[in-house]
């Protein structure tokens, strides 16, 4: 039985795609085999990336902007 090491959750998919990464061979084949979204989304560009965590974030800042109108108008409807 061969011994599969643990692998590590926080590795890059930038270091996995190194040819000197003991994984190389392993993540290149993954990928090469993997659905067309998972490499569509391996391919994306940093600036798309960020442009996504910036969408994120704006819709983080609306959420809890709306969670504090609902208490404002709970805190109303019960003192009033």
């Amino acid at each position: 039985m061969s011994h599969i090491p643990n692998l590590n959750p926080n590795i890059k998919l930038s270091s996995l795609l190194d040819p000197n990464h003991r994984f190389f061979f392993l993540s290149l084949s993954l990928l090469y085999f993997s659905p067309l979204w998972v490499r569509s989304i391996s391919s994306l560009t940093i600036s798309e990336i960020e442009r996504e965590k910036e969408r994120g974030r704006e819709r983080g800042k609306r959420d809890r902007e709306t969670e504090r109108e609902i208490e404002v108008l709970f805190c109303e409807k019960r003192n009033g």
